[in-house]
């Protein structure tokens, strides 16, 4: 089962807290194996190891070896500090160091982090291709209270003039993610538990989305066939083995589809991509590490 159960709030509402805590896959013979995750504790005060570096550093992506720290003065920074201090602030979401800090350790990634990002991929897709990301509010609000209950978040956006749309989708202690890809004509969408059960069944989400894109193509009085729409479960994709990095996975399976890239990371990778969005959230940029 996986734990990656994200952080949700808004005014009035308290948000969960960071917490420290060990992998229950990483255990060996019933000894604890160390993480190498310990931001806190072992990157902090190792600044000066040659392995540190704050520049961007030259690297294939996903390649680092997990136990290096690439950007140890940010790491300090997210460790340090009042946790309500707004960290970086786009798209009318302001991440904070409380957020910042599930992208330490084994920690969940919260809907803030998820949502930011999402829409840091769109807006640097855009002299590719068009790409929207959609919040991770939408798909537990469509189920809840039907296409009444969304229809106005779509007012500033014509989803079928997009190649590809992007959702995070929240499943209760898990992320998933789906793409629209309106260039391919396809719904996908992207699990990072490894499972046989959607190989005979699709997962409702799938037919969920079809049906949102009908009221709304309905909606806009727009001809586009919906009904042509192929919905597909990814295979042959990378899997977490452990149960907290869920949310990175979507992060990335988002990135890599909407820039056409292959994936090329795994588990083995997480620390580093951890590193490396805690850094892209930081500047406001998608950085390209190879």
């Amino acid at each position: 089962m996986c734990l990656d159960k994200p952080k949700f709030g808004g005014p009035g509402k308290r948000k969960q807290k960071c917490e420290m805590r060990k992998c229950k896959m990483l255990q060996k013979n019933g000894n604890s194996v160390t993480t190498s995750l310990t931001v806190k504790q072992s990157l902090v005060s190792a600044s000066n190891s040659e392995l540190f570096t704050d520049s961007v550093p030259t690297v294939s992506r996903g390649r680092n070896n997990p136990k290096d720290c690439l950007f140890p003065s940010l790491v300090r920074k997210v460790v340090s500090g009042p946790s309500d201090e707004v960290m970086s602030l786009a798209f009318h979401i302001s991440v904070t160091r409380c957020d910042m800090q599930t992208l330490l350790d084994l920690n969940w990634l919260n809907d803030q982090i998820i949502n930011f990002y999402y829409k840091l991929i769109a807006s640097h897709c855009r002299l590719r291709h068009s790409v929207h990301a959609i919040g991770s509010f939408f798909y537990t609000k469509f189920c809840a209270s039907g296409y009444e209950g969304v229809k106005r978040w779509m007012n500033q956006v014509d989803l079928f003039c997009q190649d590809i749309i992007l959702i995070p989708i929240h499943l209760g202690s898990h992320w998933a993610a789906v793409v629209i890809d309106f260039v391919a004509k396809e719904i996908i969408y992207y699990d990072s538990k490894e499972t046989t059960v959607y190989i005979s069944v699709q997962p409702p989400c799938l037919h969920k989305i079809r049906e949102f894109l009908s009221y709304e193509a309905h909606d806009r009085h727009t001809s586009y066939p919906v009904g042509k729409l192929n919905t597909r479960v990814a295979q042959n994709i990378p899997f977490q083995q452990n149960g907290s990095d869920c949310g990175v996975f979507a992060c990335m399976y988002a990135r890599y589809k909407a820039f056409g890239q292959e994936f090329d990371f795994d588990q083995e990778h997480m620390p580093v991509i951890r590193q490396r969005m805690m850094f892209e959230i930081s500047e406001k940029k998608i950085v390209d590490f190879d």
